[in-house]
């Protein structure tokens, strides 16, 4: 062995020589490795049940402007629900029978204009029923006049040939007749409904009166199977609470869309009361439900953003109207080889002023005010049209002709010591005056002037303000 070999075995042994660092690894403990397992089964069991809610949610969502994939829903930033900017969302609700039902399936049971005022942070939602023997004229390229209660079934007909199905054709004839954009719809079937009930464990709702239905439809639609229900507080099961809102032979179809309102308010009553927006598994079993009946255009997105708008909305801000053929009501029936209902006027105008001045119709209600308006322009046209607005929105409003001059601005006297003040503050709103005149009972017309509690005099600036806004 050469002195360089001797010297490199030397330097090996006098390396090994030295004392090595020892690393030691702690095992975990039980408990430990439980809590990670754990864990990680928490998250893949979170990312299957994301990943089915948004495969059903997508189910049922008919929207084609959604392509995002799994993780932008339900997290996905906020981009805005249609007419939230504008300070109204407009959604259309109707029933059918479905598949399950051989005739008539596709006929629109109910129908519900449901608006959600996104004005103020106190937001508030309205329910306006549309009475399905209403005759309307059939969209574009359809021809013809129809029920409203046809216009689904009829344009499924005849979409491969219109390209309009028949949500869009409802949608397009709601559009016409209320006056407003209509920027969404929801479909549900009486399979569905009556499922998703099941599935809340049923719904409470306060009967106003007894109900005998010995015509009511047995499920072969040839044989009747009598209906009755007791009036009082009653907890209904899916089939129960179907029977409830389709009831009409022995009261009328304008009670029977009251009856649908309140099923739709317990359902979502229901639903906040037990907590079920935080119970994943029964999220996942309504949403298994609602991807074989319900189909709507809402975006799955956008579905958790209108849930987070509505779930805020107390109950003495949810609205309801329903619209009939009654003294105050805007249809009338006629009979012309079947039964219709048209408007009075013969247009949809008044209609249209009930619908937008939904949000209105609680303080009319609740003030009770006795409005005289006088007519203080040049035109002596604008008090006649703005006492048939007030009207149109529930006020006790009457026109009694010219003031003893012409007003540059409209007035607004109140008389009534400060009672009828929510009336006030909508009526300094719509003629955009922000201050109250002082007048004596002198001025009023009426012939029962002592009952009048506010006199609006309408002047040059509204009319200037009304033709700016045309």
């Amino acid at each position: 062995m050469n002195s360089k070999e001797q010297k490199i075995e030397g330097k090996e042994q006098s390396e090994q020589s030295q004392p090595q660092k020892v690393i030691r690894v702690k095992k975990p403990k039980p408990w430990q490795r439980f809590l990670l397992i754990f864990i990680i089964i928490l998250v893949l069991a979170g990312i299957v049940w994301l990943a089915r809610v948004f495969s059903l949610v997508s189910s049922i969502s008919q929207s084609s402007s959604d392509k995002t994939g799994i993780f932008n829903f339900p997290f996905s930033q906020k981009s805005g629900l249609k007419g939230e900017n504008e300070g109204r969302i407009n959604l259309l609700f109707f029933g059918i029978g479905g598949a399950t039902h051989p005739k008539g399936g596709n006929l629109t049971d109910s129908m519900i204009l449901v608006s959600i005022d996104t004005t103020s942070d106190q937001k508030k939602l309205a329910m306006i029923s549309i009475p399905r023997d209403l005759l309307v004229k059939m969209p574009r390229p359809l021809t013809g006049e129809q029920k409203i209660n046809a216009v689904y079934e009829l344009a499924q007909q005849q979409k491969d040939k219109t390209k309009m199905d028949g949500a869009q054709a409802l949608q397009s004839v709601m559009r016409e007749i209320s006056g407003q954009d209509i920027h969404y719809w929801v479909k549900i079937d009486f399979v569905g409904f009556e499922k998703l009930i099941d599935s809340l464990g049923g719904i409470t709702v306060d009967v106003l009166e007894d109900i005998y239905d010995s015509s009511f439809p047995a499920d072969n639609l040839e044989d009747y199977a009598p209906f009755s229900i007791k009036a009082g507080e009653r907890k209904m099961n899916g089939e129960v609470a179907l029977k409830y809102a389709r009831s009409r032979y022995t009261t009328s179809d304008f009670d029977r869309s009251k009856r649908q309102q309140q099923i739709i308010t317990a359902v979502k009553d229901e639903f906040e009361n037990k907590g079920y927006i935080y119970r994943p598994d029964k999220i996942l079993e309504i949403m298994s439900i609602l991807s074989k009946n319900l189909k709507t255009n809402f975006a799955p997105q956008e579905i958790s953003q209108v849930y987070k708008i509505i779930k805020d909305i107390p109950d003495d801000k949810i609205y309801n109207l329903v619209l009939d053929n009654t003294i105050d009501g805007p249809f009338k029936t006629v009979s012309n080889g079947g039964y219709y209902l048209t408007p009075k006027t013969g247009n949809w105008k008044e209609l249209q002023e009930k619908i937008k001045g939904v949000f209105n119709l609680s303080i009319s209600q609740k003030d009770q005010a006795k409005i005289e308006v006088q007519d203080g322009t040049k035109a002596k046209i604008a008090a006649k049209k703005l006492t048939q607005d007030l009207q149109a929105i529930g006020f006790d409003a009457v026109h009694t002709g010219a003031a003893e001059r012409i007003y540059p601005v409209s007035q607004i006297y109140d008389f009534s010591n400060g009672e009828k003040q929510d009336t006030i503050n909508f009526l300094q709103k719509k003629l955009a005056s922000n201050k109250l005149s002082t007048g004596t009972l002198s001025m009023l017309q009426s012939k029962n002037s002592p009952s009048v509690h506010i006199l609006i005099i309408i002047g040059e600036d509204y009319v200037k303000a009304e033709n700016n806004n045309e």
